[in-house]
């Protein structure tokens, strides 16, 4: 809840620490794995943005909510291909 507020609040540094926390005993949590995509890119932490879109995938390969992050991301990393797959992809 309270990593939920601080991703609406776009508090993304302070929401980092509650969302790895929370992740430690949820590693597959599909929604802290996506708030955790949102926070890392929104504080320029792509590889770690890339690794928990990685895992959100992995966990929910075709969930609309992870498929857009996933292009979201691409989008901030100048991928507008990966972007438009996962976009479509989301769609379907």
């Amino acid at each position: 809840a309270l990593a939920r507020l601080l991703l609406r609040q776009r508090r993304f540094p302070e929401a980092i620490p509650v969302l790895s926390k929370a992740l430690e005993s949820a590693k597959d949590n599909v929604a802290l794995l996506v708030g955790a995509v949102q926070a890392y890119a929104e504080t320029n932490d792509f590889v770690k943005a890339a690794q928990a879109s990685e895992a959100a995938l992995k966990a929910a390969p075709n969930d609309p909510v992870v498929l857009v992050a996933a292009g979201d991301l691409a989008v901030k990393l100048r991928k507008p291909d990966e972007a438009r797959q996962r976009y479509a992809q989301a769609l379907e």
